[in-house]
């Protein structure tokens, strides 16, 4: 059975230039920032609530009458729709084929 190589000193800096970061980035990480963070976010909103639009006021259909998305309007939308799900249902059977193609 072969054992595990070593680890190359390149990876070994890498590896501590990577902790060091991960490190720093938990010491910015504290309850106090996100409760600052918390606090800006909960300002901002109430600062911006003037601007909403209330979606009750609009003419916007979100689900049909059986809670399914609705049909959009726009062509752009919908072209955009029929791509993403041929290109999900291609991926789909390619993922269904793995493990039977050999080369």
């Amino acid at each position: 059975m072969a054992s595990k190589a070593k680890e190359s000193a390149a990876v070994k800096r890498a590896r501590k230039k990577l902790q060091k970061r991960f490190d720093k980035q938990d010491q910015l990480v504290s309850e106090k920032t996100i409760n600052l963070m918390k606090r800006a976010i909960h300002t901002w909103i109430s600062r911006h609530s003037q601007e909403r639009i209330p979606l009750e006021d609009k003419s916007i259909a979100l689900f049909d009458s059986n809670k399914h998305p609705a049909r959009t309007k726009s062509k752009f939308v919908s072209e955009l729709l029929q791509k993403v799900e041929k290109e999900t249902e291609e991926s789909h059977q390619l993922e269904k084929l793995v493990g039977r193609i050999s080369r």
